[in-house]
C-alpha cells in the first residue's frame, strides 16, 4: 500500500515488471527468483495411492530424512552408512539404486514384470526407468506404478531395521509390492479388471 500525505492510499504491485498486476509479470517473478525451468516435472500415476506418490516425490527432490541429510543438519549420529546393507553412506541415490539390499529388491520385481533388469547410480534413473523399456503404453504405466510402490515399501523396510532392527526377507517385501499394488490397481474402476492368478504372472494385455 502506497501512503502518502498529500494523496489517497493505493495498492501498488511491487513485484517484476510494471507497478501494474498481471499474470506476466506474476509469472517472470516466479521464473526469476526461483528458476522454474529448471524444476522436474514428476510423472503420476492413475492408480497408486497419494502417500506413495508423495513420497516418490519428495525423494525425487532429496527430500527424505536419509542420514546423510541428518548430517547436513549437524545431528548427531553413531553412523551415517546404509541401514540396509551397511555398505556406503546413505543417501537417496546409494539406498535405491546402490544398496545390495535394494539391488535384490529390483532383480525381483524385474523377474516379476518380465523386463531387464534395473541399472542406474541416481534416484532420477529409478524415475525414469518405465521409459526405459520397450513394452506396450499400458504395461509401461503399470510399471511405473510397481515402481513407486517399490520406492515407498523400500522406505518402510529400511525404517524397520533401523527402529526395531527388523530385517524384512527380500521375499516379503516383494510379495507385499505385488498385493499392495494388485489391490490398489483393482480398486480403480476406469482400468481394465485382472485375475490375481494374471496380475502374478504379469499378464496385463
Amino acid at each position: 500500500m502506497d501512503v502518502g500525505p498529500n494523496r489517497p492510499d493505493h495498492w501498488v504491485w511491487a513485484g517484476a515488471g510494471t507497478n501494474k498486476f498481471s499474470v506476466a509479470a506474476v509469472r517472470e517473478l516466479l521464473e526469476r527468483d526461483h528458476e522454474v525451468s529448471k524444476w522436474r516435472i514428476i510423472e503420476w500415476s492413475k492408480w497408486v495411492p497419494r502417500k506413495c506418490q508423495i513420497f516418490f516425490w519428495r525423494a525425487e527432490m532429496n527430500r527424505i530424512p536419509t542420514l546423510e541429510a541428518f548430517q547436513i543438519r549437524n545431528i548427531p549420529l553413531s553412523s551415517v552408512h546404509c541401514s540396509c546393507c551397511g555398505g556406503g553412506i546413505e543417501t537417496i541415490d546409494h539406498l535405491f539404486t546402490s544398496c545390495g539390499y535394494t539391488a535384490m529388491v529390483w532383480d525381483g520385481l524385474a523377474s516379476w514384470c518380465k523386463i531387464h533388469r534395473f541399472s542406474g547410480s541416481k534416484f532420477e534413473d529409478v524415475v525414469d526407468f518405465h521409459n526405459s523399456l520397450s513394452v506396450p503404453t499400458a504395461k509401461k504405466d503399470v510399471i511405473h506404478g510397481i515402481v513407486i510402490i517399490a520406492c515407498w515399501r523400500i522406505w518402510k523396510a529400511r525404517n524397520e531395521k533401523m527402529f526395531s532392527n527388523k530385517v524384512v526377507r527380500i521375499e516379503e517385501i516383494i510379495g507385499e509390492i505385488k498385493s499392495f499394488s494388485f489391490l490398489w490397481y483393482c480398486n480403480r474402476p476406469r482400468l481394465k479388471p485382472i485375475l490375481w492368478e494374471d496380475w502374478c504372472s504379469f499378464k496385463l494385455i
